[in-house]
């Protein structure tokens, strides 16, 4: 995914690597699997300048105050959060102690979604001006696409290709990095946010219908969580239950619909989003 230049180097590097080290180098099998999920839940109050996190028994072991309008978070494996603080259209990386590891400022607009990416590239979704971008870890944009119809959630999918939700245009669509649309689901009633599943699937938070639903890959409803208020983030949980975050507090959602609380919200405001690590 790197500049077709630094691709050359890159390989001129490997081959000049191989032909001195290649005959005596060992291999190591099998390679180490993916980071596990640390089983918190990050909760970012956006009403309440609060970010705060939850263990699996819903408990709250790591708060922060005083932080202006957040909204999009990540937890990174090494312990670190992601937060974008909305008015000042800042994207901050706090570590575990909650300090300042690196920030960046002036995002050219609303940021809906944040996705910290291997290799330490971040991928936003941006809305008015509506763009899809990724940033070096210097803060400079290594790859941006004007994209009509105001994304506001954008993953980047293990084919490479990139899933994004466009709240104006009420439709899903995967996009190759030209911006050609690949696959798409119409019909939506504001889409907020949107996940690819292991089993191919993609859940979508509808914001206009008050609705969380799984489609499967022909864009028919498979699964549908109707019991919500101001929905702006779900996700699929690796047990098969699903985390969803309302007005009214994050839970845990199996397939009957049936809740487990982690957090509710006494303060009864909207825009609360919640996402595992």
């Amino acid at each position: 995914s790197a500049e077709p230049a630094d691709r050359a180097g890159a390989a001129a590097a490997w081959r000049e690597w191989i032909d001195g080290h290649g005959a005596e180098a060992t291999w190591t099998t099998p390679l180490a699997p993916p980071p596990r999920q640390r089983g918190i839940t990050l909760v970012s109050l956006y009403q309440q300048d609060r970010v705060l996190e939850l263990d699996a028994e819903g408990r709250v072991v790591w708060e922060m105050r005083d932080v202006t309008k957040p909204w999009a978070t990540q937890g990174l494996p090494n312990g670190h959060r992601l937060v974008v603080q909305y008015p000042g259209k800042t994207l901050v990386e706090y570590d575990a102690m909650g300090r300042v590891f690196w920030r960046r400022d002036n995002l050219p607009g609303f940021v809906g979604s944040v996705q910290r990416l291997e290799g330490g590239n971040t991928l936003l979704a941006v809305a008015n001006p509506d763009r899809l971008m990724e940033l070096r870890p210097d803060g400079t944009v290594r790859w941006q696409l004007e994209r009509p119809g105001r994304p506001t959630d954008a993953r980047l999918l293990d084919n490479g290709n990139i899933l994004v939700a466009l709240g104006r245009e009420g439709r899903v669509v995967e996009l190759d990095r030209s911006g050609k649309v690949l696959w798409s689901i119409e019909g939506i009633l504001r889409p907020y946010t949107a996940r690819r599943i292991a089993d191919g699937n993609t859940l979508v938070t509808e914001e206009g219908g008050q609705r969380v639903v799984e489609y499967d890959a022909r864009g028919r409803e498979v699964w549908v969580f109707l019991d919500v208020r101001e929905c702006y983030s779900a996700e699929r949980l690796p047990d098969g239950r699903t985390l969803v975050a309302d007005s009214d507090g994050v839970r845990e959602v199996d397939r009957a619909g049936r809740a487990r609380w982690l957090f509710r919200n006494e303060a009864s405001k909207v825009y609360v989003r919640a996402t595992r690590y």
